[in-house]
């Protein structure tokens, strides 16, 4: 493995990379570009670097180059930026969860240990633990996933972009 996984694009025109409804002024990449490209990341080892390179049959001028990859990286910054919101929200839900648990295993300490209560018992019992677990499950495991994403965005985004490169370089 080398120190970097490179993903080869073979495009008749630069465009082709851009989403057809996005307009000439505010461009986005396209759907299929980025499934394709994400897809293909994935196969990256966590220490390779990711390498772009593209073949474009048109050629492309020093402007569009510097046009995709601006839009490119406003792409990848939005979708960080997405991800860190969703952390963030993530972290509020959790929080949130926890203290009704916890208020309602304190709300069980203050009930009197009488027999008539005990379905009551149970049920703020049950209710504690179902929002603990809750807080454990949205801020470990989906905010562990949103960290893997994070990471994988950041790899991408500054991935090292070859535009215009010759067939000998595509192989």
């Amino acid at each position: 493995m080398g120190e970097y996984k490179e993903i080869k694009f073979h495009l008749k025109k630069i465009d082709d990379a851009y989403s057809k409804y996005s307009d000439k002024y505010d461009k986005t990449l396209a759907y299929d570009f980025v499934r394709y490209l994400e897809d293909n990341a994935r196969e990256a080892t966590m220490k390779q670097k990711i390498k772009l390179t593209f073949k474009v049959d048109n050629g492309v001028t020093e402007e569009e180059k510097e046009s995709f990859k601006k839009t490119f990286q406003e792409y990848y910054t939005d979708e960080i930026n997405d991800n860190k919101r969703n952390f963030k929200t993530y972290g509020l839900i959790a929080f949130t969860l926890l203290t009704i648990g916890v208020l309602f295993l304190v709300g069980l300490f203050f009930l009197p240990q009488e027999d008539s209560l005990y379905i009551i018992r149970t049920i703020l019992e049950i209710f504690s633990w179902a929002f603990t677990w809750a807080f454990v499950d949205v801020l470990f495991f989906k905010g562990t996933i949103d960290g893997l994403k994070y990471n994988f965005f950041k790899k991408i985004k500054s991935a090292k972009i070859v535009l215009g490169g010759d067939l000998e370089v595509i192989k």
